[in-house]
């Protein structure tokens, strides 16, 4: 009995100094000597719930022989469960292992990781104004909570915008936006670097750059690598119908006014025409340096 209290005693001490030698450990910055306080650590702490393990191991047969008419076997576990609860004490000091060594992580790459936060929520001031910049331009895209992250997206080609037929009536040439069907100008609005965007274009913005498509993820990778982000634009499809488009045209004529007709059942446009007109395309070339000025 002296001998099972004095082991019952170490075991409590190993437990006690293998926590000490895990906090103690926390603040080592050479890993070899930490990962020797946490082997050891570990192992000083299996000491107590090993002892307990031990008193109810199962007892073989010649011990069996000897507790049988005066002994008792009810504080022994059966073989299964005794390979169960120690499958469970190795699990749970391997979380005890895994749970300091994250806890030593945060500890010792405290300065570097509030280094990486620091630089990661920092805005960059802003650019001087120098007038309007031109396209494309490095945007500033909003990742949610009112904070503006700088992420160089660069525009692959802006989408299309198409009537009902599938007729084009906005697209990009040679890096200037074109619109074939001028008439159609108060519809399609205009993109411009002098003028900004507004119809169609402005309102579609999003899909057209391209931009909508972008997910989180990549929005993220390219902040943290510092590398550009591939923004390819989509096609927008209107409901105008051209035949409908120029019968309505050709109705109004020279009268100012506008024409608009609606398919009552779903709330299509199809025609939308107005008197006067303008044409986006000397618009669009207003943003453009010409040569030999600035």
């Amino acid at each position: 009995m002296m001998i099972r209290h004095v082991r019952l005693w170490i075991a409590w001490m190993g437990l006690f100094t293998g926590l000490g030698l895990l906090v103690a450990g926390l603040a080592l910055a050479d890993t070899q000597q930490w990962r020797l306080h946490l082997l050891l650590g570990i192992w000083l702490l299996s000491l107590v719930p090993r002892y307990y393990l031990t008193q109810k191991r199962p007892q073989n047969r010649h011990a069996q022989l000897q507790l049988h008419g005066g002994g008792s076997r009810r504080n022994q576990l059966s073989p299964m469960a005794y390979g169960l609860t120690g499958l469970a004490l190795m699990l749970a000091l391997s979380f005890v292992a895994v749970s300091f060594q994250l806890i030593r992580t945060q500890v010792s790459q405290a300065s570097v990781i509030r280094g990486q936060r620091e630089a990661l929520f920092a805005v960059p001031p802003a650019p001087p104004d120098e007038g309007p910049p031109p396209i494309p331009a490095a945007e500033r895209v909003a990742l949610g909570d009112d904070r503006i992250w700088p992420v160089n997206v660069q525009y692959e080609q802006r989408g299309r915008i198409l009537n009902h037929n599938g007729e084009v009536l906005a697209v990009t040439e040679n890096g200037r936006r074109i619109y074939p069907n001028p008439n159609m100008g108060h519809i399609v609005g205009l993109q411009s670097a002098l003028y900004g965007t507004t119809g169609v274009e402005g309102t579609f913005d999003d899909y057209l750059s391209g931009e909508f498509l972008l997910s989180a993820p990549d929005l993220l990778t390219s902040r943290l690598a510092e590398t550009a982000v591939q923004a390819q634009g989509a096609d927008v499809y209107l409901t105008i119908d051209s035949s409908l488009q120029q019968v309505a045209e050709q109705a109004l004529g020279n009268r100012a006014g506008a024409v608009v007709l609606m398919d009552v059942q779903t709330g299509a446009i199809r025609a939308m025409a107005t008197y006067p007109r303008f044409d986006p395309n000397p618009a669009d070339l207003a943003g453009q340096p010409e040569p030999g000025r600035c």
